[in-house]
């Protein structure tokens, strides 16, 4: 291999995106009495390569565990096909999801006094702008916050 195809080709494997998870803040609001009623977090992307990523969410679930009961949160599931957005490089993106109140007996109160588990499950597939190359990116947020 001659040394210009080896520079053309270390050139190529650098003009891809790279996202991935750099933080999931997790926002806690509480009634007047103190009590925990919502809860809101976000999964924080970040594109450090070189090129824009155009990032779409293939999947989204939640689920609440209390005991041996498993509760689906109500709407979430598989996106939309238009859930797709830009991230360009050294720039973020957000995802964002909450829970209010009640679902199926199960409260938000319930989580943060550690007697249900709140799981969810969110896979992002992303393509290269330039190269049309394609990637999958697993994440699981939060875990009783």
């Amino acid at each position: 291999m001659s040394i210009c195809s080896k520079t053309v080709r270390s050139q190529y494997v650098s003009l891809r995106p790279h996202v991935g998870v750099f933080e999931i803040p997790i926002q806690r609001e509480e009634d007047d009495k103190k009590v925990p009623v919502k809860m809101a977090w976000q999964l924080s992307l970040k594109n450090t390569g070189k090129v824009p990523a155009l990032v779409t969410k293939e999947k989204h679930t939640c689920q609440l565990q209390q005991g041996q009961r498993n509760v689906p949160f109500p709407g979430i599931g598989k996106p939309a096909p238009n859930n797709t957005f830009l991230i360009l490089p050294d720039q973020t993106g957000r995802l964002s999801t909450s829970f209010v109140g009640d679902v199926m007996g199960v409260k938000v109160q319930d989580v943060y006094d550690g007697k249900a588990i709140l799981t969810c499950d969110t896979e992002l597939s992303y393509t290269s702008k330039v190269t049309g190359e394609q990637t999958s990116e697993r994440s699981a947020a939060p875990q009783n916050a």
